[in-house]
């Protein structure tokens, strides 16, 4: 089955969740403005399948207090590939009311984001890449490498499990526990899609997670949210029907909308 991609959806949400983590990285600055971004990344080599997750850190040493947006849809990505083609992604115009967390850095102080960088799981060659995020309004710009390996199902099912346990301990509320539960949902769905249904049963705000299970949209997937949904309690509830009522007027097999439409008229 042919899946669509993630980013669309995993990014929606990404200005959710901001930690601050005072976290080193490689150097990359704009001497002109006196400010200057690092990055690292928390696996500098990631899987087939698997989603990048990124620590920027934002020194400002210029006159003036600096205010910007703390989600990974405010600057432009770069991603460079090893034979050096490059692939852009400019920020998107915001849609209707959207909001976003702002951060403001005062004077000689510093801050540190922390992103998944969906499109990455989307890379099908082997090698070492770039990742360069550039803020036009701030004229800075911070570079990091990591090298993407081969696609390896075990290593991959492996590090789904350990970001299912992270998020599985994580308080409700914690961000970095929402951070770990944005890239699950990332990870190749032939290997994530079993703990994703794992987080549904937590019965916790998930958000990104009924997302990707609706996305996916096989069988399994849509048995999974009808599972959860009777023991589903408020906004989590509400996300679960909304993906159940989507998914009848898309779901391509008759039986399957049949099956969905029972189970919210039970509800």
């Amino acid at each position: 089955m042919q899946y669509r991609t993630l980013s669309t959806i995993v990014l929606s949400n990404l200005r959710r969740w901001l930690a601050v983590l005072a976290l080193g990285g490689v150097w990359a600055a704009c001497a002109d403005e006196g400010i200057t971004l690092s990055m690292r990344a928390d696996r500098p080599e990631i899987l087939m399948g698997e989603p990048l997750m990124v620590a920027l850190t934002v020194v400002n040493n210029s006159k003036a207090e600096v205010v910007m947006r703390s989600d990974v849809d405010a600057p432009t990505r770069v991603l460079i590939a090893p034979d050096g083609a490059r692939a852009e992604r400019t920020p998107p115009v915001p849609a209707g009311d959207m909001g976003y967390f702002f951060q403001s850095i005062a004077v000689g102080s510093k801050d540190t984001f922390r992103f998944v960088i969906a499109e990455t799981a989307e890379l099908r060659r082997p090698g070492q890449y770039r990742l360069i995020l550039e803020y036009s309004d701030l004229h800075a710009s911070g570079e990091l490498q990591f090298t993407v390996k081969l696609y390896d199902q075990v290593a991959l099912r492996a590090r789904a499990s350990e970001l299912y346990r992270s998020v599985a301990v994580a308080d409700p509320y914690d961000v970095k526990g929402g951070l770990y539960e944005i890239a699950l949902a990332g990870i190749d769905p032939a290997v994530a899609r079993p703990f994703l249904c794992d987080i549904l049963k937590l019965n916790r705000d998930a958000q990104p997670t009924v997302l990707r299970i609706e996305q996916i949209a096989d069988e399994e997937s849509v048995g999974c949210l009808i599972d959860a949904l009777p023991a589903s309690r408020g906004l989590h509830r509400e996300v679960i029907v909304g993906a159940l009522t989507r998914l009848i007027r898309r779901a391509p097999d008759s039986a399957l909308k049949e099956r969905t439409r029972q189970a919210l008229q039970q509800q």
